[in-house]
């Protein structure tokens, strides 16, 4: 009677073929946080891993020995990559020389446009984005809108490019607030979230913003904007 021996050859085989796969699974995941890390460099962003959130951080400043932990411990920290390397070349610049703050803690992500000591505001931190959790590639890309929007064409802190600030009024027009139509119900929020929603859904859900354009027409401005201006007439898919 061998059936003893086969079950525990079957189990063996079975548990050496869970440790193939988690350790290919590990690799394929350090590969991508060095490309992650090798993308960042070559676009002059710095990664930053913290252990706060964003209040927090707003309230007490940035102290590195305190506030700072690797970034490639951060939970889903590899969706900033899959989600930043969809964006064109020309959409990234607004982000060079910014931080990625990239958040263990639960909450809401918020765009860091300055520092204000004075009023003990974001006190040594650096223009870009608090990421918090959980960081998902629609959060990403909305946060990236908004450097997009506020680095690119509103420019009240200053523009790190000038790609798009002369489309200022064309875009205040355009993604004002109220509007008879909007893309999501948080684009309904202010302007600024009207224009960061609309841009995450022209990069991240092409097909629903196509759908909706057609069952709503009042949407076409917003869309074009993005595709010929924004994306030099880049289309997702």
């Amino acid at each position: 009677m061998n059936t003893p021996t086969i079950v525990l050859t079957s189990i063996i085989l079975l548990s050496s073929l869970h440790f193939v796969d988690a350790f290919a699974a590990s690799s394929a995941q350090s590969n991508d946080l060095k490309k992650f890390q090798n993308w960042a460099d070559d676009h002059d962003i710095k990664l930053q891993g913290t252990n706060k959130k964003t209040n927090q951080l707003y309230s007490n400043g940035w102290v590195q020995s305190r506030d700072g932990v690797d970034w490639k411990s951060i939970p889903n920290n590899l969706n900033v990559y899959y989600a930043l390397s969809k964006l064109p070349e020309d959409v990234l610049k607004v982000a060079k020389g910014q931080t990625l703050y990239l958040s263990n803690q639960n909450g809401r992500s918020y765009t860091v446009l300055g520092s204000w000591p004075s009023n003990h505001i974001l006190e040594n931190m650096n223009k870009g984005i608090i990421l918090e959790q959980p960081i998902s590639i629609q959060t990403v890309v909305h946060e990236f809108g908004h450097l997009v929007d506020f680095n690119g064409i509103q420019c009240n802190y200053g523009c790190s490019i000038t790609n798009y600030n002369t489309m200022k009024s064309q875009r205040m027009t355009i993604f004002a607030i109220p509007q008879p139509g909007y893309i999501s119900n948080y684009a309904k929020t202010n302007t600024n979230e009207n224009f960061a929603e609309n841009f995450a859904y022209y990069v991240n859900r092409p097909i629903t913003y196509t759908t909706k354009l057609l069952q709503d027409p009042s949407l076409k401005n917003e869309y074009n904007f993005l595709k010929n201006i924004i994306f030099s007439g880049k289309v997702y898919s």
